[in-house]
């Protein structure tokens, strides 16, 4: 994997995980007087997750990118 690929997979983890954690969101916000579902908590949590390390990865890749560019110049 080159590390354009990287950076586009992490940008791709961080779309999905923040529309999920918006739809995830949407549900607990209707969820009304019985309490916030289990199920949507747990799903939002993982939501976070993979927003994380999704931008872990394009931290790295931007890293390599730098590290390139510095030895190309």
């Amino acid at each position: 994997m080159s590390t354009i690929d990287a950076m586009n997979r992490g940008i791709q983890g961080i779309q999905r995980g923040m529309e999920g954690a918006a739809r995830n969101a949407g549900r607990i916000a209707r969820s009304g007087e019985n309490g916030p579902p289990v199920k949507e908590m747990v799903a939002l949590k993982e939501n976070q997750h993979l927003v994380e390390s999704s931008a872990k990865v394009v931290r790295a890749a931007d890293e390599m990118i730098g590290t390139l560019l510095d030895i190309e110049a």
